[in-house]
């Protein structure tokens, strides 16, 4: 018996050691207190639920940020994060609004100019939005500039979080019709 599990174990490091020249491995260290697997696969999750279902658009950006935080790409992950943050601010520019037209060129800037002339908006959403754009965004988008370590990018996260959970809670959620055909039932 202790021969078949030699030559087993010798046969299993060969395949492995084959199968191991070929495939692509990264070692990734945690990051603070954040589930590394989480940062990779689903950095939404560090959002409320509701951002699934109100802007799906910029889930996809902070899974993109937070796995750039993962991979130690500080810079990249501060891009996604003022993405998501757009994603999320152009539909409560639509729920505040009541749906009306955005500015020609959607920029942050813009859409505070116009929510502004319009008296709607949270004034500390708008506040947050309008520190983002100007202490972050502006400064991130030149050449010269960039996020030094991933430090900066986990306080460039929370920031988010903290302009993206208030602007989530006044959206509302869609309406989902049931397909043609199907019948509703409630339960009394």
């Amino acid at each position: 018996e202790a021969y078949q599990v030699r030559n087993a174990l010798a046969e299993f490091e060969h395949v492995f050691g084959a199968e191991m020249g070929v495939t692509n491995m990264y070692l990734i260290q945690k990051v603070r207190a954040y589930s590394t697997t989480d940062l990779v696969f689903s950095g939404f999750l560090l959002f409320p639920e509701e951002l699934l279902v109100k802007t799906p658009e910029a889930a996809i950006d902070l899974s993109a940020a937070t796995r750039c935080i993962a991979f130690d790409l500080p810079t990249a992950a501060g891009f996604h994060l003022h993405r998501a943050n757009e994603s999320v601010m152009h539909a409560y520019y639509d729920a505040v609004t009541g749906g009306q037209p955005r500015p020609g060129n959607r920029t942050i800037g813009e859409c505070l100019v116009a929510m502004k002339s319009k008296g709607v908006g949270d004034p500390k959403i708008l506040s947050a939005l309008k520190d983002l754009k100007d202490l972050h965004r502006n400064p991130l988008i030149h050449p010269e500039e960039s996020l030094q370590d991933v430090d900066e990018a986990i306080a460039l996260l929370g920031s988010v979080q903290g302009v993206v959970v208030p602007m989530l809670k006044a959206i509302p959620a869609p309406v989902v019709e049931p397909p043609a055909g199907a019948s509703v039932v409630s339960e009394e």
